[in-house]
């Protein structure tokens, strides 16, 4: 796949529409390259400022977890990061846990045991 093609699909699908609020999303794509750094380096600070900043930074985390993206700084976690936590842990670390689970019937630790013994 091109640079052209990548953009296209980006453009035009659902499923990355936090791309267009992302701060990186006025990037060129020849630009995303600095989300992409050597391992053992580490992002430039503007780059972790814009990570930090960014209205779209929990969705393009959850984006990296769903997608089981090994590569890159998403969400402002490098991969190593990322491999050691889990998703929720990488939400709080961000500051954004995941939602409770919203079911009455999980609603405290009995209830989440006696539903997980089922």
């Amino acid at each position: 796949m091109n640079l052209n093609e990548l953009a296209s699909l980006i453009e035009h699908s659902p499923d990355y529409e936090w791309v267009r609020r992302a701060a990186c999303g006025t990037l060129e794509l020849a630009e995303l390259d600095r989300f992409f750094v050597d391992a053992g380096r580490s992002l430039s600070s503007d780059t972790v400022k814009m990570c930090e900043g960014c209205a779209a930074r929990v969705d393009c985390l959850d984006h990296a977890y769903a997608h089981e993206i090994a590569g890159g700084y998403f969400g402002g976690l490098s991969p190593s990061k990322r491999k050691t936590l889990t998703h929720a842990e990488a939400r709080a670390v961000i500051g954004v846990p995941l939602a409770p689970p919203s079911s009455p019937e999980t609603s405290d630790l009995g209830s989440l045991v006696r539903v997980a013994l089922r």
